[in-house]
């Protein structure tokens, strides 16, 4: 599964859906990308049962699933729709690391073991992405920000989307989306 810039760059159509499960409440809205600045189309916050949700982890799997397609329905969401997923909490991590200066195809190849040593669960336990943020950062090296989210989290999120009807293509995690924007 791609991350959020690069599965954003690929939609077809051009709408997609955020779905953001937190612990207390599930998120949604509803982006038009046809053009630079992405329009927002509707949204729909729904409140969960309490211990619905846990640090990420889905105790409530029935409820969780019945409170996305209360969101879908109550805002006119399709079901159908291309998902990009939002994830959050110790499951997730992101860095910015110092590498030397290289092409994106290389980075994507190395990215794994430049993060490796901050990492607070097991490289292979772990998707990750990178994205540059100053590519002539001195002295031959480029700052990059990198994130790793567990398998296990991701799967998680995805089975839940993927049960509510949704097509998921995407995963952001939370705090680099506010980086993004």
């Amino acid at each position: 599964m791609q991350f959020f810039q690069k599965a954003l760059a690929e939609l077809t159509p051009n709408q997609v859906i955020g779905l953001d499960i937190g612990a207390g409440s599930i998120c949604m809205v509803q982006l038009d990308c046809s053009e630079p600045v992405p329009t927002l189309m509707r949204y729909s916050l729904v409140p969960l049962k309490p211990n619905s949700m846990l640090d990420g982890e889905v105790l409530n799997l029935e409820h969780v699933v019945a409170s996305i397609l209360v969101c879908v329905s109550s805002r006119g969401f399709q079901r159908s729709s291309n998902c990009i997923l939002g994830l959050s909490g110790s499951g997730t991590f992101i860095v910015r690391v110092s590498v030397p200066q290289m092409r994106k195809e290389e980075l994507d190849e190395s990215i794994d073991f430049d993060i490796e040593q901050y990492l607070p669960f097991s490289i292979l336990e772990a998707e990750t992405d990178c994205l540059v943020s100053n590519f002539e950062a001195g002295h031959g090296q480029m700052d990059v920000l990198a994130t790793a989210v567990k398998k296990a989290l991701l799967a998680s999120h995805t089975d839940i989307a993927l049960k509510a009807g949704l097509r998921p293509v995407g995963a952001n995690v939370g705090v680099l989306g506010a980086v993004k924007a």
